[in-house]
């Protein structure tokens, strides 16, 4: 696994990215806006699937890694005494590793997520700057 200590430059990043295009979202015609609008859908349906598709392949790795670990534990049982203590410091060991590991694969996900909502959060802004200025154009044809 990737050092995850650089995964939230990409997070910030991206709402940085999405808060400028809001902003510039502001001063567009109603079918900039509206194709901005599509573009922020898109992205936040495609990390969505993105998401969920990791979801299901975590899962499988889990179930997988259970069997493992259930497995190593009655052969470690099986050994004896005799062996208990080596046997105990290398499985702390793995354990370790696989701490490890799952904790960097969390780290990742949260990233993934937040990424998401960031795309959510940008189509939500833009759905509303529309909606705000559908609200307004029909208020000035009353007028």
């Amino acid at each position: 696994m990737a050092d995850v200590s650089q995964g939230l430059e990409p997070v910030s990043q991206k709402a940085q990215e999405a808060a400028e295009r809001v902003r510039a979202a502001n001063a567009e015609n109603k079918q900039k806006l509206q194709e901005a609008i599509e573009q922020a859908k898109s992205n936040a349906t495609q990390r969505a699937e993105e998401l969920q598709q990791k979801a299901a392949h975590g899962q499988e790795q889990a179930a997988e890694g259970w069997q493992r670990l259930k497995s190593d534990w009655h052969q470690h049982l099986a050994q004896g005494k005799q062996k208990q203590a080596e046997r105990a410091a290398q499985h702390d060991a793995k354990a370790a590793q696989r701490y490890a590991e799952f904790t960097a694969d969390y780290a990742a996900d949260a990233i993934d997520f937040a990424l998401s909502a960031i795309d959510e959060a940008e189509y939500a802004v833009l759905e509303a700057v529309l909606a705000r200025a559908d609200a307004d154009e029909a208020q000035s044809n009353l007028a």
